[in-house]
């Protein structure tokens, strides 16, 4: 915006309006569009939505209340980590816990994860709270943050969501 020309940038898919820009604001702006597709190629795109993001804090913090552990507070960067492996689940098919202290913020003391699958978010929650390492971490009172993912697929022939829980107690 060097001579006070507006520029104006379309990522709806349609051209840029280029017809007040210099050559120099061209190449800025077609820069600018590659290190924007770059970047949304390198960080994925999230599938857990909102609503289910949601159910599955409520459902682990309500079993913690009835255990009378605080409520765990959720972590943005852990929701994106355990979005990314529960597509990772998913895609393949099966379980498997991920390398925890990648993508995790870098001020942890603890981390912990539970992985699972069922037809529904409940179903998960349930089976975890029955296994005695899954209730666990989730009852585990250093733990403060969590991180959430839950992705629908086929596995088996059925539709099921898989859920992974990521826990982290900070330093």
């Amino acid at each position: 915006m060097a001579d006070g020309r507006p520029i104006s940038i379309r990522f709806d898919g349609g051209p840029a309006d280029t017809r007040d820009m210099s050559t120099a604001h061209r190449r800025l702006v077609t820069v600018a569009a590659i290190m924007a597709v770059a970047l949304l190629g390198l960080t994925g795109c999230q599938e857990t939505t909102p609503a289910d993001q949601a159910e599955v804090i409520n459902l682990v913090n309500t079993s913690r209340k009835q255990y009378g552990k605080k409520s765990l507070k959720v972590d943005e960067q852990l929701n994106v980590k355990a979005d990314a492996w529960a597509q990772h689940l998913r895609d393949k098919c099966s379980l498997s816990h991920s390398n925890l202290s990648d993508g995790a913020p870098s001020d942890w003391r603890r981390l912990g994860e539970n992985v699972g699958y069922a037809g529904s978010i409940s179903q998960v929650h349930a089976a975890y709270m029955k296994s005695s390492g899954h209730r666990a971490n989730i009852l585990d009172g250093d733990f403060d943050r969590i991180g959430v993912g839950a992705v629908n697929g086929r596995c088996g022939g059925y539709n099921v969501v898989f859920t992974v829980q990521v826990f982290l107690d900070q330093d």
